[in-house]
């Protein structure tokens, strides 16, 4: 199974869900809850598996928190601020690796030149 986190790592994620055993088809819509370990930090995602069946069934992975990767925020700014000569310096360090709450503030502040950002995290990516 694979989460679609290009948005915060730049690519999709294998990962082996904690709720492998309940992802079977019977027939019926279900929805399960799941975790995804993602360099050493669990994921919460919702995982609906249903349909007819005739032929396929259908799966929807919702993630339902953000993922903070330290090499990946980097790569955003560097993204979003190209060309920029400007270098990004922050309050307290960038976690290697951190889930958090969907667009809520990670108590992250960080500078580049006089422009003061408050990170946070989208199922889209990063927002500065």
């Amino acid at each position: 199974m694979a989460i679609d986190l290009r948005g915060q790592t730049g690519q999709q994620v294998a990962v082996e869900p904690d709720c492998a055993d309940a992802l079977v088809f019977d027939g019926t819509t279900k929805t399960f809850r799941c975790g995804g370990e993602v360099d050493g930090v669990t994921v919460p995602f919702d995982v609906t598996i249903g349909g007819s069946a005739d032929p396929l069934y259908t799966m929807k992975i919702t993630q339902l928190q953000g993922l903070i990767l330290a090499s990946a925020v980097l790569d955003a700014w560097a993204e979003d601020y190209a060309g920029s000569s400007e270098k990004l310096s922050c309050d307290g360090a960038i976690p290697e690796v951190a889930v958090v709450p969907f667009g809520k503030d990670t108590g992250l502040r960080c500078a580049a030149g006089t422009r003061i950002q408050t990170l946070r995290v989208t199922d889209s990516g990063y927002l500065f």
